[in-house]
């Protein structure tokens, strides 16, 4: 999504924010560009606020979520290239 033009003339500013709802939107617009993220922005907020008093739980996470794979091999690596 493209940010919106600005208006050059009062009557195209009048015409663009006609009510509180288009300023809103034109804000919005400019503010967030490609649209709203904010489950992606609350995951990482719960991630860290739940890790706040033990620092160490975010690599002890890792590396247990590392330890459940098994390695990965040249051939299945690059199996669809």
């Amino acid at each position: 999504m493209a940010r919106p033009d600005f208006p050059k003339t009062l009557d195209q500013f009048q015409a663009q924010f006609r009510d509180e709802a288009a300023c809103r939107g034109d804000l919005a617009a400019c503010r967030w560009p490609d649209g709203y993220h904010l489950q992606v922005y609350l995951d990482e907020f719960t991630f860290r606020f739940n890790r706040r008093r033990t620092p160490m739980a975010a690599f002890q996470t890792l590396l247990g979520l590392a330890t459940l794979h098994g390695p990965t091999t040249y051939d299945r690596r690059y199996a669809s290239e």
